[in-house]
């Protein structure tokens, strides 16, 4: 092989590498990253002070109150959250109970009110607590009773919920 034609060789290898793009063998793109899910729970918050505060307004209003406890990165808790804001069945929802939505995530001050409600979270969140407008419990779902509501559809967890309205005049 002469000097001339190993130039040939590699302007010909050069070109064929520069030109892959343009011929469809380029690596493949980079899949999208989806953007991140919107928070359900207010990790700031502080669940006991503000189950306190919806006590208050449940006694004034003479509403139940509604205790969803969560994290954001569980897929059985956006089904739920869901379920509750859809707008008519919020709008009926909120006749009946004052709603508190509790980040619960492992290793934060909110995490220990599990404990309180006999709720074990290995079992899956979201749990659901209802309190009579005294603030005192009237059911609380420890055993992972939503999450598995939540593989059935929105649907089936609002007519848990709906179960648990009290029947108006």
């Amino acid at each position: 092989m002469s000097p001339l034609s190993g130039a040939r060789v590699l302007r010909t290898l050069l070109s064929a590498f520069f030109l892959c793009p343009l011929v469809g063998l380029s690596a493949p793109a980079a899949k999208p990253v989806a953007a991140p899910l919107p928070p359900i729970y207010d990790t700031e918050l502080l669940g006991n002070r503000e189950l306190k505060t919806k006590v208050e307004v449940g006694q004034a209003t003479n509403r139940r109150i509604l205790i969803d406890f969560g994290t954001n990165d569980c897929s059985a808790c956006r089904v739920v959250n869901k379920a509750i804001h859809e707008p008519v069945f919020f709008r009926e929802l909120v006749k009946q109970f004052v709603p508190v939505l509790i980040d619960v995530t492992p290793g934060t001050p909110n995490a220990a009110m599990l404990k309180e409600y006999s709720i074990d979270a290995k079992k899956g969140l979201p749990a659901f607590v209802l309190l009579d407008v005294e603030g005192n419990v009237i059911e609380a779902t420890t055993k992972g009773e939503i999450t598995a509501l939540a593989k059935n559809g929105k649907e089936a967890v609002q007519e848990w919920l709906l179960a648990r309205f009290q029947k108006t005049q």
